[in-house]
């Protein structure tokens, strides 16, 4: 009998180089700049008009803009209204 070759298999965030615990667990959808829905388990950090602040496991996410709002906050996630000129990950 030949010896087999193990295949190395790589996660998709590994493929898409992209922390860890972003891909698996949370899912983040962005309409227009206007609204944004945020499925998860996650906690508010800051909420200000102009900034919102959200802890998605060990990372941070924060929404720039105007007028933002919570529209909904569950157990499964937020979301978010206003005008939404910038997502940062950390």
């Amino acid at each position: 009998m030949g010896k087999r070759k193990k295949k190395a298999k790589n996660s998709i965030s590994e493929a898409l180089e992209v922390p860890a615990g972003i891909i698996s667990g949370f899912v983040l959808e962005i309409y227009s700049g206007k609204e944004a829905v945020l499925t998860g388990k996650l906690d508010v950090l800051e909420l200000g008009d102009t900034v919102l602040k959200l802890k998605c496991g060990e990372h941070e996410i924060s929404f720039g803009g105007s007028g933002l709002n919570i529209v909904y906050y569950t157990n499964d996630g937020i979301k978010i209204s206003g005008k939404i000129s910038s997502v940062e990950m950390e």
